[in-house]
């Protein structure tokens, strides 16, 4: 279960944690640039250092520990709408995570497809797929799930050099964020691209309840699961590269702070863990094939 838990909390922070040829003082418009067919690659690899404080029994200790994600994504535009705005499919090629030492495989098929309605500043209306997938995918609250996505949208005029904006959103499951950005560069470079650099400052509360059927064996239903809870705080700072001639994000980066307390009744184990984990992450454009 811990093994499972630990992968819980990595996607959904990673949820939250996973958003050109223009002279420097213009006024710059960044949105996305869809085209059908087009196929976008994109490596995301996260490192995590985390701590635990637990009352339960001494067989449910968690030593401190190291934990890495490194995945592929693939991101495919299936069409455009008459309004603008692109359906596109988001998939997992490759998942590995290392969690104590262990390395593991995560096959393609745990993770599902994603199905998005997206805009071409970033809005994204609609999320599809997770409610055909099993386990804690399936319990995930899709209308939180697409409200979340909507922190990482960008203004719909264009945008001077200094220029800021907000965004409060709620976490899915509970909780809510604060998003700030601001672009602080319309004329950097990364590899062939020329860039946009934003900074981005998250911080939110964390209070969730999750799901009993996410933490239940295999083939169990929701009453074999745990009673789970968790509250606390996330920090994260971050800076966006986008290639506004392009229409694509070209790299992120950043670093993440989380302290977290998480309840756990109804099952063979019971009491209160205090989490605390810092992570550094990255996602980058791959070379198309």
């Amino acid at each position: 279960m811990i093994r499972r838990t630990c992968f819980a909390v990595v996607v959904c922070l990673t949820i939250l944690l996973g958003a050109g040829a223009w002279a420097a003082e213009e006024a710059v418009k960044i949105e996305y640039k869809f085209t059908p067919g087009e196929i976008l690659r994109y490596k995301l690899v996260v490192d995590m250092n985390m701590a635990v404080q637990s009352n339960i029994e001494q067989n449910f200790q968690i030593p401190a520990m190291q934990i890495q994600m490194v995945a592929v994504m693939r991101m495919k535009t299936l069409g455009i709408l008459p309004n603008g705005d692109a359906k596109v499919l988001t998939s997992i090629d490759s998942m590995k995570m290392k969690l104590g030492g262990v390395t593991q495989e995560v096959p393609p098929g745990d993770m599902p497809a994603v199905t998005m309605i997206m805009s071409p500043n970033g809005v994204v209306k609609q999320v599809g797929g997770l409610e055909q997938a099993g386990g804690m995918f399936a319990q995930m609250p899709f209308a939180e799930l697409t409200n979340f996505a909507q922190y990482g949208a960008f203004p719909t005029k264009p945008l001077e050099l200094g220029s800021t904006w907000v965004q409060n959103v709620q976490f899915p499951l509970g909780g809510t964020v604060r998003m700030q950005s601001q672009l602080t560069s319309a004329n950097s470079k990364v590899g062939k691209y020329r860039v946009a650099e934003i900074e981005q400052h998250l911080n939110g509360n964390i209070d969730m309840d999750m799901p009993k059927l996410m933490f239940a064996p295999q083939g169990q239903g929701a009453d074999a699961g745990v009673d789970m809870s968790m509250k606390g705080t996330v920090v994260s700072d971050s800076t966006l590269y986008f290639s506004v001639e392009q229409g694509k994000a070209v790299r992120t980066d950043g670093t993440g702070d989380v302290l977290m307390a998480m309840n756990i009744s109804g099952g063979p184990a019971n009491g209160q863990m205090r989490i605390a984990m810092d992570m550094k992450f990255e996602m980058f454009l791959l070379p198309g094939k």
